[in-house]
């Protein structure tokens, strides 16, 4: 029996971004109960995409390193919840030399929440830490993205 494969129009994305000089430290007394603070500003390196039932990614991640610290970067798609602030990673990779080419199929989401890409320096603090603390340099980069959606029928 033949499979049909229909494939929405992409969204296609090249920005020009930063990471920027930034501190953070978090301190969690109980879970739920975060006291946090960015100094000077916030990291940067985030852009907001279209929202839409995108179910997989290609992304190509280039940068000259500015400092030891941004010898590797990390990159995440992620959703945000509305009203919240939570997002939920739908992929993501540790980028280990630039250029950097990255596939990635997607986890199911919310096709109406905001898409956001993610670059950071590997070490910025994930999950929710009792005492965390992260320090971040200017970092520019280049992203090209392309989002897909493709449904194979049987």
């Amino acid at each position: 029996m033949p499979t049909n494969t229909t494939q929405s129009a992409p969204f296609v994305l090249r920005y020009d971004g930063q990471t920027n000089t930034s501190a953070f430290v978090c301190a969690n007394a109980t879970v739920g109960d975060e006291v946090c603070q960015w100094t000077p500003t916030d990291p940067g390196g985030y852009r907001s995409l279209t929202n839409g039932s995108y179910n997989h990614a290609h992304l190509t991640l280039t940068w000259t390193a500015t400092s030891p610290a941004t010898q590797q970067l990390h990159l995440s798609l992620n959703d945000v919840v509305p009203d919240s602030g939570d997002w939920n990673t739908l992929c993501q990779a540790n980028a280990t030399s630039s250029p950097f080419p990255f596939d990635c199929d997607l986890k199911g989401h919310n096709a109406t929440f905001d898409l956001l890409l993610f670059v950071r320096p590997p070490n910025y603090p994930t999950g929710n830490p009792p005492l965390g603390g992260w320090v971040g340099t200017d970092q520019p980069f280049h992203v090209e993205i392309t989002l897909t959606n493709t449904t194979r029928q049987v």
